[in-house]
């Protein structure tokens, strides 16, 4: 059976679209974070009444919410580099077991190493006659125990770096759904609190 060495997946784009996260949407969150805690302290200044109260509480929470989701966000960014870094290694991995494979003898067609075929027939364990026929036996042990090693090493070493990534690897899955909770509640606070806003407003004109 060949083995398939090719894990899919461009490192250098997971870790740009880290870089993204990082440097917009994290950052301009923050900066709405920050404005939200300067008006709030404003408000608290110069805004006597219920209707401030009720204004800088809504201010307050939109602030929270905000800080919440920069801090998913950046969370997001740092499991795909850590993702990015895995698949890289991982792919190295790869790399270096088609090499082996070209050194020792075996096809290797692009990512595809073809099975080494079925190899020399198991020599008997023991033998007995002239010292040319027993170098001759050992002979046919070693070569039989090359191939065997070999299709061991490539079969384990493929096998060994896919389950290296998938379970040594961050939960990118789970990272992501965690940032997409907390855009939506994000969005849910920003709404309470537009409507919040209306609400205080209202009441501190009638």
């Amino acid at each position: 059976m060949s083995v398939d060495t090719e894990i899919q997946g461009t490192p250098s784009s997971i870790e740009s679209a880290a870089a993204w996260l990082r440097t917009s949407p994290a950052a301009k969150l923050e900066a709405a974070a920050d404005t939200c805690h300067a008006v709030r302290a404003t408000t608290q200044r110069s805004w006597e009444g219920v209707a401030g109260d009720e204004f800088a509480g809504i201010m307050a929470t939109a602030s929270g919410a905000t800080d919440v989701l920069e801090r998913a966000t950046r969370e997001m960014a740092r499991d795909l580099e850590g993702f990015a870094s895995s698949l890289r290694r991982c792919q190295g991995d790869m790399a270096d077991v088609r090499g082996t494979a070209t050194a020792a003898g075996p096809t290797v067609s692009g990512f595809l190493v073809q099975h080494p075929g079925a190899g020399p027939i198991r020599p008997p364990d023991d033998v007995t006659g002239t010292p040319t026929e027993v170098a001759a036996h050992n002979d046919r042990v070693a070569a039989y125990n090359a191939h065997q090693d070999l299709g061991s090493f490539l079969a384990g070493a493929a096998a060994g770096a896919i389950d290296s990534l998938f379970e040594n690897g961050p939960d990118v899955g789970a990272a992501l759904e965690e940032g997409w909770e907390a855009i939506e509640d994000t969005g849910g606070a920003i709404a309470d609190g537009v409507s919040g806003a209306i609400g205080a407003v209202g009441g501190w004109l009638s």
